[in-house]
């Protein structure tokens, strides 16, 4: 008996890591070693691609045009900044792409990058308020986090006009989202990981009760 439960715990850990490991996000890197961005990127369980680019708002998001945006509000772009920080700023074999933020296309510095993720425009000055996610190189500069006060006001929006490019700073970039479809973004199901983690037991199982018999 302990003998099965433990080839059941085994093996719903190896499919776990399995089906984790195929969900995870498809980090794109350029030739020089650079982060130009990621597929497959989970938002709140739906699937997105990212790439990172230095220039401005109207010139990538035709002429800032809010209904480019695929965040809107707050909270969303704020979700979107995290998952960036869990599923794509991390060092893997193609980079250390957390504690080198510099190697983000858009980033030079080599303390940390900033990320910036629009969800509104204009605002009262109009200018593109975006969400700001800080990828420090190690934790004596700062904490890897997405901000959420600025100037002791809880407020989590930097302002830029929509005709300055990031790249006046080498500290930022701007993260442009995109949907893998035409329609909608493409969710993550759970049904698929219980079903694929049902299988495998149920194959043990039936090898089980076979070797019984025998």
């Amino acid at each position: 008996m302990r003998s099965y439960m433990a080839k059941v715990i085994a093996i719903i850990v190896v499919m776990v890591s399995f089906h984790s490991a195929a969900n995870a996000a498809f980090l794109v890197v350029n030739q020089q070693g650079e982060l130009v961005g990621a597929n497959n990127v989970n938002v709140l369980g739906n699937l997105y691609n990212v790439t990172f680019d230095d220039r401005s708002c109207n010139e990538l998001f035709d002429g800032c045009d809010p209904s480019k945006f695929v965040f809107v509000g707050l909270e969303n772009s704020q979700a979107a900044g995290q998952a960036l920080l869990d599923q794509v700023f991390l060092d893997t074999m193609q980079g250390a792409f957390d504690t080198s933020p510099n190697l983000t296309v858009g980033c030079e510095s080599l303390v940390v990058c900033t990320v910036l993720i629009p969800f509104q425009f204009p605002n009262v000055t109009g200018g593109v308020i975006s969400s700001e996610v800080d990828n420090f190189s190690n934790s004596s500069f700062g904490v890897d986090s997405v901000v959420r006060f600025q100037n002791g006001n809880k407020f989590a929006g930097r302002i830029l006009s929509a005709t300055t490019a990031p790249s006046i700073n080498t500290r930022f970039t701007f993260a442009v989202f995109t949907q893998p479809t035409n329609t909608e973004p493409q969710k993550v199901s759970n049904a698929s990981t219980i079903v694929f983690l049902l299988t495998g037991l149920l194959v043990l199982t039936i090898a089980q009760r076979r070797k019984l018999y025998k």
